[in-house]
């Protein structure tokens, strides 16, 4: 038998928080909502994935508190038609995705910490690498 993902839901609205559970268990995953960072922070869960609207500073706001905690775990922000400064913000701040709402369940894919370290290397690489091209051209 298929062990469950975990998706940890962080979402202030609560029809899109119940809606959004709803249709995410239908599809297999077991999720735990919460409506805050703050509600999220007197209860970690063991292990899954944060899938967290991205209203102004949560995504921050999440990673400070997982620095806090000792806890860390791969997070996918979301948002109602994002601009790509916001997208560009969360991926910043430490998402390891970005999806617009609605959510296809499909796109909750399940992140593990290796899988979690890939972009940013990768980010980081991609940097040294234009840093270096920008060297060598001086």
């Amino acid at each position: 038998m298929q062990k469950a993902y975990t998706l940890i839901l962080v979402d202030n609205d609560t029809r899109r928080r119940s809606g959004l559970s709803h249709t995410l268990s239908s599809h297999g995953m077991h999720v735990e909502p919460f409506e805050t960072v703050a509600e999220l922070a007197t209860c970690w869960p063991c292990n899954g994935t944060v899938l967290i609207h991205d209203s102004e500073g949560d995504v921050a706001l999440l990673i400070e508190e997982m620095a806090r905690h000792g806890e860390w775990y791969p997070i996918i922000a979301f948002a109602e038609q994002p601009d790509a400064a916001r997208i560009v913000r969360a991926i910043t701040e430490g998402a390891v995705d970005y999806l617009v709402w609605p959510i296809n369940p499909r796109d909750c894919r399940p992140y593990s910490k290796s899988t979690m370290a890939r972009p940013k290397v990768s980010a980081a690489c991609a940097c040294g690498r234009l840093w270096l091209a920008g060297v060598s051209k001086s």
